[in-house]
C-alpha cells in the first residue's frame, strides 16, 4: 500500500516536510493566506510543493 508525503516550499527554501496529507491541507491554505495577507519576501507565485508516493513497508524492510 503505498502513502503520499508532501514537502512545502517557498522560493527553494522547504518550509515544511514530511507532512501527510492532513498536514499538507492544513499547512498549503495557512501559508497561502499569510502570503496574500501579509507583507513577506515572497509572493503567492513562490509558493510550490512536492508530492512523493511511499511505501511504508519498502522503507522498513530496506537494507540500508
Amino acid at each position: 500500500m503505498t502513502e503520499k508525503m508532501y514537502h512545502i516550499y517557498a522560493g527553494n527554501e522547504c518550509l515544511y516536510y514530511g507532512l501527510d496529507s492532513d498536514e499538507f491541507r492544513e499547512a498549503w491554505n495557512n501559508i497561502k493566506g499569510m502570503v496574500g495577507l501579509m507583507k513577506t519576501e515572497y509572493d503567492i507565485e513562490d509558493l510550490s510543493f512536492e508530492e512523493l508516493n511511499y511505501s511504508k513497508s519498502t522503507i522498513c524492510d530496506s537494507s540500508h
